[in-house]
């Protein structure tokens, strides 16, 4: 049987004011502290019978892992291949934030083995974006996308968020516009999901913050089917669709219940 590993970057540039998901201010030696820990884990997994296992799919997940210097990530890639046994048509992914990548950065990411980047868009509504606490604008959006084109990659997804403060029917049709734009191979669509200590909940509560109705999130939501059938990204789970060969091996092994160690270590950094 074949393995994915997910290694969780807990670094951001600032937290959303929906996330509820374990994040921290990038600073260059909690980081450094970071890149140690796993190490460790690493070589605590394969010494326990994870150097047994194909590794066939490695997902830097966040946070915002393109915050890492890419040395970082190749350091961590390198470390893989030395204590794990990495299949050669091995799918590397890796989440990004727009505004977070350069030229430079792509063709370090490129080289080191990356082959899937994952933007997180979430909208291209400049008011929707402000109002969750984004820090990119739908322009950087689009240029993100053209920075990894130029710098060879092709295997790319954006994430779009449903029920978003203030969303209508037409800037989520706007967003799906974009998508066919950019000529996206795949698409992750997610609905808002709120925990009661996020910023955005006491908002939402207080009546500063609108949300739209769950008849029109669901509608949406199936337009968003019917959309992206035409234009060819087929859905293959309940949240990804993607045009053939682009669907992501790592997430089908969560849909289909493959194999997966997480690497996370948390009390490095406390």
């Amino acid at each position: 049987m074949t393995l994915g590993i997910y290694i969780h970057v807990p670094f951001c540039q600032s937290k959303c004011n929906y996330c509820h998901f374990i994040s921290m201010p990038f600073r260059k030696a909690t980081a450094d502290r970071y890149e140690t820990a796993v190490f460790r884990e690493m070589e605590s997994f394969a010494d326990s019978g994870g150097g047994d296992w194909e590794v066939n799919s490695i997902y830097f997940g966040g946070g915002t892992p393109s915050l890492l210097p890419a040395g970082q990530i190749s350091a961590l890639l390198d470390s893989c291949r030395r204590l794990l046994r990495i299949s050669h048509d091995c799918e590397i992914s890796l989440e990004a934030n727009p505004g977070t990548l350069s030229t430079e950065k792509v063709a370090a990411f490129r080289k080191s083995g990356v082959n899937r980047i994952s933007v997180g868009a979430q909208s291209f509504s400049d008011q929707e974006l402000s109002t969750i606490g984004r820090l990119h604008s739908s322009e950087m959006i689009s240029s993100s996308v053209s920075l990894l084109r130029e710098g060879g990659f092709d295997n790319i997804n954006l994430d779009l968020m449903i029920g978003l403060p203030g969303q209508t029917r037409e800037t989520w049709r706007r967003n799906l516009q974009a998508v066919e734009r950019l000529a996206i191979p795949h698409l992750s669509v997610y609905m808002l999901d709120l925990d009661e200590q996020c910023p955005l909940y006491a908002s939402i509560a207080s009546g500063a913050v609108r949300m739209p109705d769950d008849d029109l999130v669901s509608d949406l939501y199936l337009e968003t089917i019917d959309f992206l059938s035409h234009y060819g990204l087929s859905q293959y789970e309940i949240s990804n669709f993607a045009r053939p060969g682009y669907a992501c091996r790592h997430n089908l092994k969560y849909w289909q219940r493959e194999p997966v160690s997480r690497l996370r270590p948390w009390e490095p950094l406390l």
